[in-house]
């Protein structure tokens, strides 16, 4: 019941952070925070039953939670940032006192995943390959709120501690990144049905009339530098779009790529991996 519990305040949360996504590319904290007090209350369901001694593992927990949701504008300002310190000391000492006494405790295994996977999701954030903050708080939410594997349609899943090393959500981004990976193949059918044949530029994206683009959320594959056009295929969110100086170019349509919202394919994985389970399953069964 707890599973299915889980199951639908994740789902629900991504839907309507999808939503939002799609419309506005903003979405409200509080869809995360609801999401993660959640997640926070029923790992401590979990962590009860197994133990009063247990609830000690819902620090951690805690913790990553706090340091996704709570922002901090000046992570230099030692008085705001002390607290977080102590808070990151008591996490380890929790795990530390864990390994010793329970590593082999289904719940120990859990809040040690959920905590070193929340971790690595701060590293892919810091280092801009998960790019939007968003982005980076749903997959933390998710790796508090499925700190074990929940039930499948396939009947599968993770156990132990190879769980720790491919926890659920690690599991979700890999489904979500493979089907923003098989996007070119949509790109490629949708221009050849229309006609429009540019390579590599009919594999990324599409090609749109510039006043149409210029209200639309996606980034053209050119640039003017110089007064010159400039092919630009992979555009990051920090480039600069000037439409009015690629309108003045006298270009009327330009190739675009869209501005994926990228929590729309992490729900996508999430419904995926609850469907098929852990691909990682097929191989090593």
């Amino acid at each position: 019941m707890l599973d299915i519990l889980r199951i639908a305040i994740a789902l629900s949360c991504l839907i309507y952070a999808s939503y939002h996504d799609i419309k506005t590319r903003l979405i409200p904290s509080w869809i995360w925070w609801i999401m993660g007090l959640s997640a926070l209350f029923l790992f401590s369901l979990d962590a009860y039953k197994e133990g009063k001694e247990f609830l000690l593992f819902s620090v951690p927990i805690a913790v990553v939670m706090i340091e996704a949701l709570v922002e901090r504008d000046d992570l230099r300002n030692v008085e705001k940032t002390w607290p977080f310190f102590l808070l990151y000391l008591s996490a380890i000492a929790v795990l530390l006192w864990g390994y010793g006494n329970y590593r082999e405790k289904q719940i120990f295994l859990g809040a040690l995943s959920a905590t070193g996977i929340s971790v690595f999701f701060f590293l892919l954030y810091s280092l801009n390959i998960i790019h939007g903050a968003a982005d980076a708080k749903a997959m933390v939410m998710l790796s508090i709120m499925f700190y074990r594997y929940p039930f499948s349609m396939a009947g599968n899943g993770l156990e132990g501690e190879i769980s720790v090393l491919f926890p659920f959500s690690l599991t979700v981004l890999f489904l979500a990144s493979l089907i923003v990976a098989l996007m070119p193949v949509y790109f490629l059918a949708i221009n050849l049905m229309k006609g429009d044949v540019s390579f590599p530029e009919m594999l990324l994206g599409y090609r749109m009339k510039v006043a149409e683009a210029k209200k639309k959320k996606v980034w053209p594959m050119v640039r003017i530098v110089d007064g010159k056009l400039k092919r630009v295929l992979f555009p990051t969110k920090y480039m600069e779009i000037d439409w009015d100086a690629i309108e003045n170019s006298g270009m009327d349509e330009v190739w675009v790529t869209p501005k994926i919202p990228f929590i729309v394919p992490i729900t996508l994985g999430f419904i995926l991996a609850l469907i098929i389970g852990n691909p990682l399953t097929y191989f090593i069964t």
